[in-house]
């Protein structure tokens, strides 16, 4: 498995609709965080994630072993948006799966903050927060030692970086 992270609205979708374009044997998946924000609007925003943690840990223990799956939202999104938005939610379950799986990963990606912050009426708006949730991003990979290779440029410059590690 390949995770692409980065805080919101850095273009892990993009890429990963481009990946999926010219890597058709790769199985690409941008998470449950949108579908589900969308499906359960109006819900108290605390079970949202309460959900979107135990989802998105289910799905990262079923493909921690497939070489052919990258995701662009894994356990690492959900640490690190519950510490912020909700630091009394309990993450241990997956703080423990990321430090008993993660070198299972075959390649962390991160994408820095480059562009503007764009507005689709899920995500949050704030820049002031996405920094802040990119730089608990950086912390974490610094707190657990994923050595993430760093995606940068336009979607063709970070997706010829991409092809060199697949």
């Amino acid at each position: 498995m390949d995770i692409i992270i980065g805080t919101h609205s850095v273009g892990k979708t993009t890429l990963l609709k481009e990946i999926d374009k010219t890597h058709p044997e790769l199985y690409t998946s941008d998470g449950f965080s949108r579908p589900l924000q969308e499906s359960l609007k109006g819900l108290e925003p605390v079970y949202i994630q309460k959900v979107l943690n135990e989802l998105t840990l289910w799905r990262w223990k079923q493909d921690i072993e497939k070489k052919n799956c990258i995701f662009g939202r894994s356990i690492i999104d959900c640490i690190v948006y519950s510490r912020i938005l909700f630091p009394d939610l309990q993450v241990r379950s997956l703080v423990k799966e990321l430090e008993t799986s993660r070198k299972q990963v075959r390649n962390y990606f991160y994408l820095p903050i480059e562009f503007e912050l764009q507005k689709d009426g899920i995500r949050p708006e704030d820049i002031a927060f996405q920094k802040q949730v990119d730089e608990d991003f950086y912390d974490l990979m610094a707190r657990y030692n994923l050595d993430a290779v760093t995606l940068t440029g336009s979607v063709e410059e970070r997706l010829e970086k991409f092809n060199k590690y697949v």
